[in-house]
This record gives C-alpha cells, sequence and structure tokens, in this order.
C-alpha cells in the first residue's frame, strides 16, 4: 500500500530538522562537546564528524523506525497490535480506516522525535560556544518537558480514538 497522503509532511519535518543540523554544523567546535553532566559540563567529546553522524543517525533513524515499525506491524502482524477493543477497531469493516489512523499517528510521533533531537542539536550547539562548554539545563529540560508533554497529548489522542462508548 502506498503511503497515507496525510502523512508525508511528517517527512519534511525530519528534512527540515536535518536542513537545520547540517546549517548549523558548521559552528561545531572540532572536537565537539558532545556528553554533559551534572550542572551542564562537558564530560565528554566527539570529533566534529562522529558528533554529526551520531545525531544525524538518530534523526533519520529513530523517526523512521518509529512510524515504520508501527505501519509494518499494523500491515503485517495486526493481531500483535495492542489495542483496545482490537477485534472491534480491526473487524472488517474498520480495518482500513484504523490503520489509515495508525499510520498518520504514527506520523505525529516520529515528527516529536525528530523535533526532540534537533532541539537537543541546537542545545548541543549552543553549549559549545561557551567555555567551558555548559550545556544550559534549564532550556535542556524544557524541551524534554515539552516533548513528555506533546507525548502525553499524543497517547491521549489514541487512547480517544480507539475507546468504544
Amino acid at each position: 500500500m502506498a503511503r497515507a497522503p496525510e502523512t508525508g509532511w511528517a517527512s519534511a519535518v525530519v528534512i527540515g530538522c536535518l536542513t537545520g543540523i547540517m546549517l548549523t554544523a558548521e559552528r561545531l567546535p572540532e572536537p565537539v562537546a558532545s556528553h554533559f553532566g551534572a550542572g551542564g559540563l562537558a564530560n565528554g567529546f566527539s570529533s566534529r564528524t562522529g558528533y554529526l553522524l551520531w545525531v544525524v543517525g538518530l534523526l533519520v533513524v529513530v523517526p523512521t523506525l518509529t512510524a515504520g515499525v508501527l505501519a509494518f506491524a499494523a500491515r503485517r502482524f495486526p493481531a500483535a497490535l495492542s489495542l483496545p477493543h482490537r477485534d472491534y477497531w480491526l473487524s472488517p469493516e474498520r480495518r482500513e480506516s484504523t490503520l489509515q489512523y495508525l499510520m498518520s499517528h504514527s506520523a505525529w510521533l516520529a515528527a516529536l522525535v525528530a523535533l526532540l533531537v534537533f532541539a537537543v542539536h541546537l542545545l548541543v550547539v549552543d553549549a559549545n560556544r561557551a567555555v567551558p562548554a555548559r550545556l544550559d539545563t534549564r532550556m535542556f529540560l524544557l524541551a524534554l518537558g515539552a516533548f513528555c508533554i506533546a507525548l502525553a497529548g499524543w497517547a491521549r489522542a489514541l487512547s480517544r480514538r480507539f475507546r468504544r462508548d
């Protein structure tokens, strides 16, 4: 089956984040402070190339797996899906719309993950401007908190979609 047209925007988000990483890569020093401990102080370093390969890998692989595994499992192994009232939602008359929704909804999750990876990358770029390198832990926690709130909203929407009144 072809990809649902309403999921193309998630690919655009990933591509936009990838573009943002490439545009900010030149701001990174050699070596890059890439791990931060208590108080945000750098305690681990990577080569610029190594860091960029890692962050681009996260940006592309994690959202792709997030959306791809769910889409694949929904199509190939629907009995393995853990849905409330699974038999009802996967009955022949509802199956296609249920699978379309799951694929579309997984695109939201993939986009959220990509945005989190990009936000952390921007914080790493900013951290490497300081001497010594220091991650803004307040902003990191804010980004992580925003992701968790969005993730809770994502889970709530999923739960609400598959309830039976």
